[in-house]
């Protein structure tokens, strides 16, 4: 099982959630945060908490401003076909837990609700793009700040110019999706910085 955490200048929330999911993962399996190599602040983090920190540059592959899902498709490529992956935003904290191995089926992708502090919001992603599109299982399966599934090679994350919409069609890539229960996740930074990249 592998925990990766993409994490370009959210350094500050990275240093509030990443001991939340060591815990909750009880130094079991192995956390990995992917940054660009300019993020020294992330990188200083992950180092602090003693989890390995990937920098990469393919954050800006093909041009892009924040291309999450090349980033993503660098964390996980040394992955073995079958094995439990997780995606989490370095501004998403846990409540709940981590579901058990044998709860995430193969050819299936698992979402988490979200709820922020701020907003009080209840993020269900994108229910007229689900319907659209005929998906009848569960709209929260899209959502880019938590996605759980069993590695498979050829479903990659893609390439994008920013970090908005990577979620949804790496999500339409499995034949099922499912909400899990037993966790959700609390948003701590504004909604939609992430898109194009936050400037501190």
């Amino acid at each position: 099982m592998r925990l990766v955490i993409p994490c370009w200048n959210f350094g500050d929330h990275l240093a509030t959630t990443l001991p939340k999911w060591i815990t909750m993962l009880g130094n079991a399996d192995p956390v990995l945060v992917v940054t660009h190599p300019d993020d020294a602040e992330t990188a200083e983090v992950a180092k602090h908490h003693g989890v390995k920190a990937l920098l990469t540059d393919a954050w800006t592959q093909d041009g892009a401003q924040v291309n999450k899902a090349a980033a993503l498709d660098d964390a996980f490529s040394d992955m073995q076909p079958g094995e439990l992956c997780f995606s989490v935003d370095a501004d998403s904290l846990p409540d709940g837990r981590l579901p058990y191995h044998d709860e995430i089926a193969p050819h299936t992708v698992y979402g988490c609700r979200r709820y922020s502090p701020t907003g009080n919001f209840q993020r269900v992603a994108n229910i007229p793009y689900i319907t659209r599109h005929g998906r009848g299982d569960s709209p929260e399966s899209c959502g880019g700040y938590f996605q759980a599934f069993r590695y498979d090679p050829s479903r990659s994350f893609g390439s994008y110019p920013t970090a908005a919409g990577y979620d949804y069609f790496f999500a339409f890539a499995f034949p099922h999706g499912a909400t899990l229960d037993c966790l959700r996740v609390i948003h701590l930074a504004e909604r939609r910085i992430h898109w194009k990249g936050r400037q501190r």
